[in-house]
């Protein structure tokens, strides 16, 4: 005898499977945002390794700001020498999580000023060379530690002087110190 339409079993089974498609996309795309953030915050970073590069070729060091300068002034010597910013984006020092800090703005000239609302990456404390190694040179500034900060959730992604980037899981007992070993200046 044949039979027409769906058990409630097959009806039940076609519905779970469903529910197990959706849940899947659903937790895939959910990230999708955030990850994005964290793949231009990475190139902003790799951006900002080739430039502290082509200014260490002709400088002998990374961009030094003086000492007992702030994070964003170290990078303000690297724009002023790159042709007052003339070639570079001030978006590249804006991480996209960061929430309220916005590009530095260009004057009809073309240049730009960095300062503490319009930068996103903080900055070695000491003066670098290339043959420092593993040292770190930047990281996020602003991250989301004990309800402070409003960068990538639970992420501080850093970047060293050979120009290896990090993506560091802060955990438990852990903090900005303890993930930049106290290198970074914010």
């Amino acid at each position: 005898m044949r039979r027409e339409g769906f058990t409630l079993i097959e009806l039940l089974v076609v519905i779970l499977i469903l529910g197990i498609l959706i849940t899947i996309a659903a937790m895939t795309f959910l990230g999708a945002p955030e990850k994005a953030k964290q793949t231009k915050c990475l190139a902003n970073l790799d951006n900002l390794f080739k430039l502290c590069i082509n200014y260490s070729m002709e400088y002998n060091s990374f961009p030094w700001g003086g000492d007992g300068a702030r994070y964003y002034e170290h990078w303000q010597a690297l724009v002023n020498e790159m042709g007052q910013g003339k070639r570079i984006d001030p978006n590249l020092f804006v991480c996209p999580s960061m929430i309220g800090i916005k590009a530095a703005e260009k004057d009809q000239d073309r240049h730009f000023v960095l300062a503490e609302n319009n930068c996103a990456y903080a900055y070695a404390i000491q003066q670098r060379t290339q043959e420092d190694g593993d040292i770190l040179l930047a990281a996020d500034k602003d991250v989301k530690i004990g309800a402070q900060g409003k960068g990538h959730p639970e992420i501080i992604i850093t970047l060293s002087c050979d120009g290896t980037k990090k993506k560091n899981k802060v955990r438990e007992g852990e903090n900005w110190d303890s993930i930049t070993r106290g290198e970074l200046a914010r």
